[in-house]
Order: structure tokens, then sequence, then C-alpha cells
């Protein structure tokens, strides 16, 4: 209801201008017929009841603003469940530009109100309706669809499909025949279709007060170009009575309304006016309104033509070189028969003339150019001429297409506001959403249309962290592996790799091998499994839990050089390099360790991942943590008998903005946050009573 409440602001605001602009034109084109004036009120019901439009550079209309929250950015998978390696939270890469008010309570206020306005007119006016349908039981019929009630004060029009003429008893000969003449002519310009029409878009629009005071001038320009389609016949004796059966049938008071169409309801002086001064236009007025009325439809229906996705896609720059590594799968085809994980298994390097990406993976993928790649170590370069960015090659209906299942296009046109693009050959392309780096890959459909198969977010692999290791086997006082700590709360650590082995010298007796489990508070070591004067290169993947919780993942990538015989001082040294890849983390290196290592992080003190469960913690406690959920709801409940206070929702993914907020106690101990963009950061700040606990979840 978010979506429809903001998408009718859209359309209001650019229905007021033209409600502005119309009533210019009446003023311009006073002389000019008065069904001129209803066709001009015609167009702005058109851009009311329209949600599309079309653009035109003829458009007078201001640049639209778009009022339809961005989607939230998620991991887009096509299947229903991608499993705990997918589900890794997003610190950053999916950042909305647009602010983020999808999550803000007032939004759904303001729609619920809105609907609740809605309802009211449309509910009055159907009331209204049958209360004078009932009070019209007792009618005579006098002729036709003409019929008499003692309980009729003015006459008037009644009905949609079978539309009747109401008269009061009371009118003589001659000002029956003025009034029949009007209702009839109401009749035959459909008017009683036009004038409900009006109300409905009111009722819809009802928040807009151009809105009521279009509608108000409707109702009179209805009237007048009526008027003026019956005195076209008048001679100057019957336009005088025709204006005395105005004055005797006038309606004291103007209420908005769906219906009737009354008699003498709107603007009688006016209109009295206008019948004794009536003179038909000239042609060329007529002509001139018309051709007016053309412009307007074309100026005022019509948008101006879209400013690209990048109005100067130099501003983007160019693609920094070195080396990157993926942070995140963003998108995987439902094709693929691998689990979507935050590691792709390539080290990227963006070089001065090529894109290479080596293949640092366990078991086969096939290159871009179609050879399977075995092993670690393979490199497929891609040749670039120029960095540069250019425009998003794709409209939105052309990059939904790209995927496979529509649902889970990622709507990038919505969530970023520039958008570079760079063509790697035909089966890669780099995209930078608002400075960001993504890496896409298509493949081929049997007809030769091609189709999405992954997208992955990069990251400096710089940013992510180094550690290194110096293996000295001569001196059995340091041990023979390389020591990795994690530094977060956990009680278990599953870890694997293909080429080394993992033993746990923390524990007693704990033996080694490919896959070890290690309990809270012990390290992992990595052993070389080989000769060490070759080359060597092994991955391990790790996942922490913290009971049943999640609290990290990653793959961690091990290199070395072989010794060099020349060189004494690494004759009895092997150096090893370990970098890292894993969503939310950072490796850094253990300055305390005696032979070096790294120490594994988080990006944030304490991290909960709101997929594990719910989290209770203390209000001193709340303040310092930061949650990951991939959720689009955050659920708070209070404990405490007298507890009280305001729980402020942050996106943390965006800087730390304030979208939303609770007020809990006074016996409301429970309230959820809705609405939220899934798979980012959020914090929870609580002013109030400090003596209390809080439970959140997702």
């Amino acid at each position: 209801m978010e979506a429809v409440f903001l998408k009718l602001i859209d359309l209001s605001l650019a229905a007021g201008w033209m409600v502005l602009a119309v009533l210019a034109l009446r003023l311009v084109f006073r002389k000019a017929p008065k069904w001129v004036h209803c066709l001009l009120w015609g167009l702005v019901g058109l851009r009311l009841a329209c949600p599309a439009s079309i653009e035109s550079p003829l458009s007078l209309m201001p640049p639209a603003w778009t009022a339809v929250p961005a989607a939230p950015p998620v991991i887009h998978n096509g299947v229903a469940a991608p499993g705990a390696w997918a589900n890794a939270p997003l610190a950053g890469v999916l950042a909305s530009p647009a602010g983020g008010n999808e999550g803000l309570p007032w939004l759904q206020i303001l729609a619920w109100v809105w609907a609740a306005g809605a309802a009211g007119m449309l509910l009055y006016a159907l009331v209204s309706f049958l209360l004078l349908k009932r009070r019209l039981a007792t009618a005579t019929r006098l002729r036709g669809n003409v019929f008499q009630s003692e309980r009729v004060d003015s006459p008037f029009v009644l009905g949609l499909f079978r539309p009747v003429i109401y008269l009061p008893y009371d009118l003589d000969a001659p000002e029956r025949d003025y009034v029949l003449a009007h209702e009839e002519a109401h009749i035959r310009r459909r008017d009683h279709w036009w004038k409900p029409l009006g109300f409905i878009l009111l009722a819809l629009y009802w928040f807009h007060p151009l809105l009521w005071i279009a509608y108000c001038f409707l109702c009179r320009d209805i009237e007048a170009a009526c008027d003026e389609k019956v005195i076209q016949a008048l001679s100057p004796e019957d336009r005088r009575g025709y204006s005395r059966a105005l004055l005797r049938c006038t309606v004291r008071r103007f209420r908005v309304a769906a219906c009737p169409l009354a008699f003498g309801e709107v603007g009688v002086k006016e209109r009295v006016k206008n019948v004794m001064n009536y003179k038909k236009p000239a042609f060329w007025v007529l002509l001139l309104a018309l051709i007016g009325a053309g412009v307007a439809a074309v100026c005022l229906l019509t948008d101006p033509p879209a400013e690209k996705q990048n109005p100067d896609a130099a501003a983007l720059g160019q693609v920094p070189s070195g080396a990157y590594v993926s942070w995140q799968c963003l998108y995987m085809s439902p094709l693929s028969s691998e689990t979507p994980f935050a590691d792709s298994g390539f080290r990227y390097l963006v070089e001065q003339d090529a894109f290479t990406m080596v293949y640092r993976g366990s078991g086969s993928v096939i290159g871009s150019s179609g050879e399977i790649l075995d092993g670690r170590g393979n490199r497929t370069s891609i040749p670039v001429e120029s960095w540069e960015y250019t425009d998003f090659p794709y409209s939105e209906e052309e990059w939904a297409g790209l995927f496979l299942i529509q649902e889970s296009a990622i709507p990038i046109q919505a969530l970023y506001r520039q958008i570079g693009y760079l063509p790697l050959d035909e089966s890669h392309f780099l995209l930078s959403p608002d400075g960001a780096l993504w890496l896409g890959t298509l493949g081929w459909n049997p007809d030769g249309s091609r189709f999405l198969w992954s997208i992955y977010s990069l990251v400096p692999e710089e940013q992510m962290g180094t550690a290194q290791w110096v293996s000295t086997p001569l001196f059995s006082s340091v041990l023979p592996g390389f020591p990795f700590s994690f530094d977060m709360d956990y009680t278990q650590i599953t870890a694997d790799c293909f080429s080394g082995h993992l033993v746990d010298f923390d524990g007693e007796g704990q033996p080694g091998g490919a896959t070890l489990r290690l309990p809270a508070g012990h390290r992992l070591y990595w052993v070389p499994w080989r000769d060490m004067t070759t080359a060597a290169e092994d991955m391990i993947r790790f996942e922490v839990k913290n009971g049943d919780k999640i609290v990290a993942s990653g793959t961690l990538y091990i290199t070395s050089n072989p010794a060099d015989a020349a060189d004494p001082l690494r004759a009895y040294a092997y150096p090893y390099t370990c970098t890292l890849v894993g969503t939310g983390l950072r490796l850094e290196q253990d300055d305390s360790s005696r032979n070096g290592g790294g120490i594994i992080r988080l990006w944030e003190d304490r991290l909960y991942d709101l997929r594990g469960g719910a989290v209770t913690l203390s209000a001193e406690e709340l303040e310092s943590s930061v949650f990951y959920t991939n959720s689009t709801r955050i659920t708070v409940r209070l404990s405490g008998e007298t507890a009280s206070g305001t729980v402020v929702l942050k996106d943390r993914t965006q800087g730390g903005a304030e979208i939303g907020y609770l007020e809990l106690g006074s016996g409301k101990t429970e309230g959820v946050f809705t609405a939220l963009s899934a798979a980012r950061r959020y914090q929870l700040l609580w002013t109030g009573s400090e003596d209390c606990a809080i439970t959140v979840g997702s």
C-alpha cells in the first residue's frame, strides 16, 4: 500500500502543475466555447488516471520526483533456499543511494491515513446516493425518464446507466421546459458519467488542495457548457426566461459530491451573466482554442525525456588498477550447480591493458574462452583498450530480461543514481553502481540470446587485509604451522583445506587433517604438506558459529615462493602470505605471535546475525551492537515490568541514517520495524530505562 500511496503522490504532483496551467488557459480562452474548458479538465483527469506517461521533448512538465522507494537490495539466487553461504550479510556493497526511506514508520501511517480518507469519501458518496434514492421512492413519473417529487427542491439528474430527471411539483410549464432542456443536454453530453468520475479521482487524491479547486471548477464548467448548448437555439426572450428559471431553482449551498447534477447548484450568478451576454464564438476563436487544447495535451500529458543514467560518464572516472577479490555473490543463475558463496574462487587483476582472472579455487571451471581451468593458478586475460566507464546500456525491461527468473532481478536502475558500464568481452562486464565495483558474467540461451550467469561485488584485496608467516623448520621451539586467531565470540570453528594440513596445537592430542573442528578459544593452524622448495598455494574454507548462529564464514588463500638456495638467510626460512575473502571480515597481522600469523576480525566489535535466532541484550550492550539480517523486518521486545523508552533504528550500511523508531512501555512491550532492506547491517539505540533487557529478532 505504501508503494501505491507514493505513486499517487507522484501523479498528483504532476497533475498539480496541470491544474495551474489549465486555470491560466481558462483565462486565455475565456471567449472560447465552454466545452473546451471541460476538455482541458479532462486532460487533468487523464493525467491522474494514467500511471504511465509518454516522454516528449516538447513537454513543459518539470522533471518527475520519483517518490517510489527503491526496492530492497537482497541476494538474488533464483531459488528459495540459497543456503547459509549465500546469505552472508552485506556490509555496504548494496547501500541504496536513495536515502532508504522505505523503513520509515511514518510512511505506513500516512498510507493508512490516505486509505482511510479515500474510503471515507467514497463511502460518503455511496451513502448519499442511497439516502437520496430512498428519499425519492415516492416520486411519480411525468413522462419517459422524467419524475416529479414533493421532496425535491431543485431539478437534477441522477443515475449512471439509466439517468433519471427529477423535478419539483411547483415548476410552471415554461420553467419546466427550460429545465428539461438543460438536464437532457447533460445526459446527451454524458455529464452524469464525467462528474462521478471526477469525484472518484478526487477521492483518491483528496490530500491535494489544488485538485479540490479543480473539481469545483470542473462542476462550474460542466454547467456552463450545458447552458451554452441549450441557449444556442434560444431567442433573447427565451434566454431571459432561462435565466429566471436558473434563479428560481437556485440551490443555496454547493456540496462537493459525485451526484446529482443539480440544475441551479453552482455559479448561478455567473451563469446568468453568461446566458444574457452569450455570443456565438467566432470560428478563429474556436480554432485557436482547439489548437491550444492540442498543444496543452502534448506539453502537459507528456514528461520530459529522462536524463541518461550517467549524464557525464567520464565523471565516474575509470576502474582503479590493482588486485581485487570478491566480496559478495549478488546473483547466481538457478542453472548453476554451485551454492552461491562470497568467494568466487578468482583473484582479479586490473592491469594496464588487460583484465586478468586468476583461478584459485578447487575443482574445474570454464574460462571466458571456453577452456576448462583445473586446479589453482590458471589465468585468463581479457584485453582492455580503455578503462573508462560508459553509460549503462540497458533499459529496466532489458536488464530484467537478462534474469532467468524475473523475481530475482536486481533493480539496479532504482537503487543507484549513477551506473558505470565497461564491457570486457562477450561474457564479462564491469559495473560501477555509485562507485562500487561489480563483475557480471553472461551465458548463452539455446536460441542464441544472452542471460546473466552471475554478479559478484569486488573490493580491493588490500581492504581484506593480509598476514604473513615464516616457517623455520630447523628451530624446534617454533610451532610448524601458520596460526590464525579469531577475534570474535564463538563456540565452534569448522575448517577444511585442500593441499595442506590443519592442526589444533591448542588441544591435547587433537589429530590433524584436511578437515578440522575447533572449540572456543582455540586457534587454527595450517601446516604445509609438501616439499618446501617448490611453490605452494592452498585455500582454507571456514565457518564460525556461536551456538547455532553463523558468526562468520570465508576463505583463506595461502601462497608461498620456493626458497632461494643462493640466499643463505632463506635457505632455512620459508615465507608464506595469506589473503582473506569473506563478507564483513578483515585479516590483520598478528604481531603478538612469535612466528607471525593472522587475526581474523569482524568489521564491528559486537556483531549479531539474526538468521540464527533472536538475541537478548542489556540496554548497555545494545548500544555497541550491530545486527545483520536477511529479513525485511526486525522485531524488538522489551523485558521489565516498569521499563519504557524509545528504540531508534539506524542503517549502518547507509552511514548510520536514522530510519525509524518505536515507543515501548506502558503496556506495549513489543514492536516491529517493517519494509526494511534485506542483507544489511542495522543498529538499535535505546533511550529509556536502563534496568531492562531487549530482545532483537527478525
